[in-house]
């Protein structure tokens, strides 16, 4: 993993809590939008974006927040797909998430990152 990801999951398990999240899956056709830390390699693992709940989200305000945040694009619909449980460890910090996956609809293709530390594709 990146450096970046390595102190994430330090910081994510030093809590000791449950990280609730929310994830937009986006398809345009036969392509997905999938982004990755800007210090991993092409070849590394991508995730949907999203992020942590805080409190007085909703699915809609979190998701459209991330997006807002994350890139130059804007929710335009959204659809509760499921939630998935996971649980793993990273350098020997226990990780336990639940993330909830919406198909999200957005108003353009052309998606370029506003935060340096990501890329999308």
């Amino acid at each position: 993993m990146s450096e970046s990801e390595d102190r994430f999951f330090a910081t994510v398990a030093a809590r000791q809590l449950v990280r609730a999240s929310v994830r937009a899956i986006v398809i345009d056709g036969d392509r997905v939008l999938l982004q990755r830390p800007a210090d991993a390699t092409p070849e590394h693992h991508y995730g949907f974006i999203g992020g942590e709940y805080e409190v007085g989200d909703t699915f809609e305000s979190r998701l459209r927040q991330e997006i807002d945040e994350e890139t130059n694009a804007r929710l335009l619909y959204w659809e509760y797909l499921l939630v998935a449980e996971n649980r793993f460890v990273h350098n020997d910090h226990r990780i336990h998430a639940l993330e909830h996956y919406l198909l999200a609809v957005i108003d353009r293709a052309d998606v370029t990152s506003r935060e340096a530390h990501l890329v999308q594709e």
